[in-house]
């Protein structure tokens, strides 16, 4: 977590180290700083489908589900892995 606070110190545009720190603070259950790390990546990659699925899911942690449900629409024609598709149908089946 340190080494991904130095990166960004060094250059806070750096998508995959805020990505990076959105993913651990999620883990540490820091739901909505994830959620600011996965927006401020977002604006700077804004068709990251990763960053999206991984902001889509933080919403839907904290209840913003009409926004988990929006942007899981959005990227689901994008989405390539099999696996990550399955999920968002979970999630979509949840979100009706």
């Amino acid at each position: 977590y340190d080494l991904i606070n130095t990166a960004l110190e060094i250059n806070n545009r750096m998508v995959m180290a805020l990505n990076l720190q959105g993913i651990l603070l999620e883990r540490l259950g820091k739901i909505k700083e994830a959620i600011y790390s996965y927006e401020k990546a977002l604006n700077i990659a804004p068709g990251d489908v990763n960053l999206s699925y991984n902001l889509a899911v933080a919403y839907f942690k904290t209840d913003r589900r009409a926004e988990a449900k929006a942007l899981f629409e959005k990227i689901y024609p994008q989405v390539a892995d099999e696996e990550i598709k399955s999920k968002i149908d979970e999630y979509l089946k949840v979100l009706k």
